[in-house]
């Protein structure tokens, strides 16, 4: 596989270069919405890029970007299959207790433990 290609980040520029008017979260519309002191910190471009991961193209359907960079990604680790975590902490720590834990069970975690476990 060609390693030195980085497919999402290319569907995430090509995404972001055309002008539009959205209407998709995050709220915050791709920079256009935030506090002129973070765009002078982190750059115009780089919000941009934050987009909604249910987009066309940038979604987890067979053939998207998503899906190569995956591929991609289980190459590179010698890994059958990896997966990316979208949508922050939150559903990570979803899928996490679903994998591990059947209903009924107990999970210990630390006091300070993420909202989203409780």
């Amino acid at each position: 596989m060609d390693q030195s290609r980085a497919p999402y980040f290319e569907a995430l520029r090509a995404y972001a270069g055309v002008e539009r008017t959205v209407f998709h979260v995050p709220g915050h519309i791709q920079g256009k919405g935030s506090h002129p002191l973070l765009i002078e910190a982190l750059g115009a471009g780089t919000l941009e890029l934050d987009l909604c991961s249910g987009l066309p193209g940038l979604d987890g359907r067979p053939g998207t970007a998503l899906e190569e960079a995956e591929a991609l990604a289980a190459a590179a680790y010698g890994a059958e299959r990896s997966w990316f975590l979208i949508n922050g902490s939150t559903s990570g720590n979803q899928i996490l207790v679903s994998a591990v834990c059947h209903p009924g069970e107990v999970i210990l975690t630390p006091r300070n433990t993420h909202r989203s476990i409780i």
